[in-house]
């Protein structure tokens, strides 16, 4: 029985929806979170959802797919709570300290 697997080439990584958006935004939102990690990411979603961005009975929907080897690495960023930086600008109300 012939064997479809090319010696020397590995199987290509199949993607896999992760999440799905209400729309190109919050799609797009992850997507940077997603990669700012170093996993791939593409967006899926019908052409006639990014002209109109409509979100009507499931038109609009965007989905989220990862490869995936990453899909697991992927849940632990989707799931993680995001880290607000921290701003070095002292606020209006906090004095100065004094120069010496």
């Amino acid at each position: 029985m012939p064997s479809d697997r090319v010696p020397g080439k590995t199987p290509p990584d199949p993607w896999l929806e992760l999440t799905v958006c209400g729309g190109l935004l919050e799609a797009q939102l992850l997507q940077t979170r997603l990669e700012s990690s170093g996993i791939r990411v593409r967006l899926k979603y019908e052409t006639a959802a990014r002209l109109f961005g409509l979100t009507l009975d499931g038109l609009g929907k965007i989905q989220v797919l990862v490869p995936q080897s990453q899909r697991e690495d992927a849940l632990e960023v989707l799931n993680a709570p995001e880290v607000e930086e921290e701003d070095d600008t002292p606020s209006p109300d906090t004095p100065e300290a004094p120069e010496s």
